[in-house]
């Protein structure tokens, strides 16, 4: 396999996906919540939205891999509608349930990391490059 622009942009994609979930994304003044302690952190479960995260950017690898291009765009926007949907939670459950929180909470590193990793498997979906492959 060769692959082209696009498909290394899914690719580092859904490597910084993967990597994201276990970056900060909440900093407090006493330390900082990954992705994948944030949900136990809100709803003391330890199964949550980091753990689809994983699965997301996992998928989107091996959707990258077996060329089905297409099918990216359902990882990607279901990949923005968890972090959207953790924000929102973050927001209303969070703030009101722990309200020592509210105001000193920062989004961490890893949300812009994640961001983009959402939209280079994005832009990975838009298909093949316009340039045509030279033969040999």
């Amino acid at each position: 396999m060769n692959p082209d622009k696009k498909q290394k942009a899914g690719m580092v994609g859904a490597l910084l996906l993967f990597l994201g979930a276990f970056a900060p994304v909440l900093k407090m003044p006493l330390g900082s919540l990954n992705y994948m302690g944030l949900h136990f952190f809100i709803n003391f479960s330890p199964f949550g939205d980091g753990v689809i995260i994983l699965i997301l950017a996992v998928a989107s690898f091996l959707l990258i891999l077996y060329n089905k291009e297409q099918a990216l765009f359902v990882t990607s926007l279901i990949s923005l509608m968890v972090l959207i949907t953790t924000y929102m939670e973050f927001q209303e459950d969070l703030v009101w349930k722990y309200r020592f929180v509210d105001g000193i909470a920062q989004l961490g590193w890893g949300v812009p990391i994640l961001l983009i990793g959402i939209t280079l498997i994005f832009y990975a979906a838009l298909g093949k490059s316009s340039h045509k492959e030279e033969v040999n």
